[in-house]
C-alpha cells in the first residue's frame, strides 16, 4: 500500500486509476495518521472519494471501524464518527454512505465485522425520511439479520411506526419472521410493539393479532 500510494502521489493522482484491492484499501485505512481529528485529515486525503466506498466491500474494514471507535480510543480517531462528519459537511455523499451501510449489513458476516458498520449507521443517525426510504431493507434486517443488527432495525422501524409512517403490511410481514427468532428480547419487544400498534389502529386489530 505505502509504496503504491507514494508513487501515485508523487506522479499526481489526476488521471490515475487507483488500485482498489483489499490490501490497498485496508492499508489506507490502517495507515498511521497525525494526532489530529480524523475527519479533518480524511477531508484533505486525495484518495478519499475513490476508497471510501470500497470500505463496504473489503473484509476487515468493519473490524477496523469498530476498533477505532472502541473504549479507550479518542472520539477524534473514530472512523464511524469521521465518515459521518464528512457526510454532514458534504465531503462524502450521505445517501450513498447510508445505502452502502445497509447493504453491507444485509450481506451479514461475523459479529465483529458487522459491529463497525452498526457503529457507522449509529453515527449517521438516519432521520425518518431516510428510514422510510430504506424501510424494506430494515424489515429484511429485522427478520434475518444478526441479533445486534436486528435490534437496530427494530428500533428504526419502531420510530417510523410511532411517527405514523410505517405501512401496517410491512409491520405484519416483519413480525411474522421476528416471532420465530430465538432471541427472547427481540420477540418480547415485537409483541409489545404489535400491542401498541393494535391500540393505535383499531381497524387493523385482526391482522395484527
Amino acid at each position: 500500500w505505502q509504496l503504491v500510494a507514494e508513487l501515485v502521489t508523487r506522479n499526481g493522482i489526476e488521471g490515475v486509476e487507483l488500485p482498489v484491492t483489499d490490501g490497498f484499501v485496508l492499508g489506507w485505512m490502517r495507515a498511521p495518521r497525525p494526532d489530529r481529528r480524523l475527519a479533518d485529515i480524511l477531508a484533505a486525503d486525495p484518495f478519499l472519494e475513490v476508497l471510501a466506498p470500497k470500505l463496504f466491500e473489503v473484509d476487515g474494514a468493519g473490524q477496523h471501524l469498530a476498533w477505532s471507535a472502541s473504549t479507550g480510543m479518542p472520539p477524534a480517531a473514530s472512523w464511524p464518527l469521521a465518515l459521518a462528519a464528512l457526510a454532514a459537511d458534504g465531503r462524502l455523499p450521505r445517501a450513498v454512505l447510508l445505502d452502502r451501510c445497509l447493504g453491507r449489513l444485509l450481506r451479514g458476516g461475523r459479529p465483529t465485522e458487522l459491529r463497525g458498520f452498526l457503529l457507522l449507521h449509529q453515527a449517521l443517525d438516519p432521520d425518518l425520511e431516510e428510514v422510510a426510504a430504506g424501510a424494506r431493507d430494515y424489515s429484511r434486517l429485522l427478520a434475518d439479520g444478526h441479533a445486534g443488527v436486528a435490534r437496530a432495525a427494530q428500533r428504526a422501524l419502531r420510530r417510523l411506526d410511532d411517527a405514523g409512517r410505517l405501512e401496517p403490511d410491512l409491520l405484519v410481514e416483519a413480525s411474522r419472521a421476528v416471532l420465530f427468532r430465538p432471541e427472547r428480547t427481540l420477540v418480547r419487544t415485537q409483541l409489545s410493539w404489535l400491542d401498541a400498534a393494535a391500540r393505535r389502529h383499531p381497524d387493523q386489530v385482526g391482522r395484527l393479532l
